[in-house]
């Protein structure tokens, strides 16, 4: 399985305070078979590249991506792979901020 969350947001300070966010976190979940993609389909996005950023306003568009696979899922031989990832902010730092203040925490009321 492929689990992909990303918030985008707009105009934020040093303390990860945005004047914008997307209203929703945009999610994309894929029973994805690790396989090579056919070269008929190398060239063609994932899903979740169509999915727009709604973070209006003024200011660099800048989006925070947390990523997690599970392969074997549900088996003793179970592995689990995560990642974050983040564009358009000033640094790790400000990413950081942001990720836990519009993307962890909202999820954790999820």
């Amino acid at each position: 399985m492929l689990h992909v969350y990303t918030v985008c947001v707009r105009g934020c300070d040093d303390e990860g305070n945005c004047e914008n966010s997307s209203n929703e976190i945009a999610q994309y979940h894929d029973p994805y078979t690790f396989l090579p993609i056919p070269k008929d389909l190398q060239n063609e996005p994932f899903p979740w590249f169509d999915q727009q950023c709604q973070a209006g306003g003024d200011g660099e568009l800048g989006t925070v991506s947390n990523y997690a696979a599970v392969v074997n899922a549900g088996k003793p031989d179970e592995i689990v792979l995560t990642g974050s990832s983040y564009s358009g902010l000033k640094n790790r730092n400000q990413a950081l901020l942001v990720y836990q203040k519009y993307l962890a925490a909202p999820l954790q009321n999820h």
